[in-house]
């Protein structure tokens, strides 16, 4: 909660370290350590993955997320 709540909103507004925290996230996500993102940060992540050609990343994330706050026409 306080991670994706308070935080990163306030990363959002520097896209690169909005950038590096993204990044950051597969490695936990992989690993099952995080199941489930807010979805303004998922929003972000497959955007973010998407823009810089990381699309087998974003294949791989989703496999092992709650896809529940993903929205479907993204």
């Amino acid at each position: 909660d306080l991670l994706f709540n308070q935080i990163y909103p306030r990363l959002v507004e520097n896209s690169v370290a909005r950038g590096v925290f993204l990044e950051s996230l597969e490695p936990y996500i992989l690993s099952e350590r995080i199941g489930c993102l807010t979805a303004p940060v998922m929003r972000d992540l497959l955007s973010y993955f998407q823009e810089n050609g990381m699309m087998d990343s974003v294949e791989g994330c989703l496999v092992h997320m709650d896809i529940t706050n993903l929205d479907i026409q993204q």
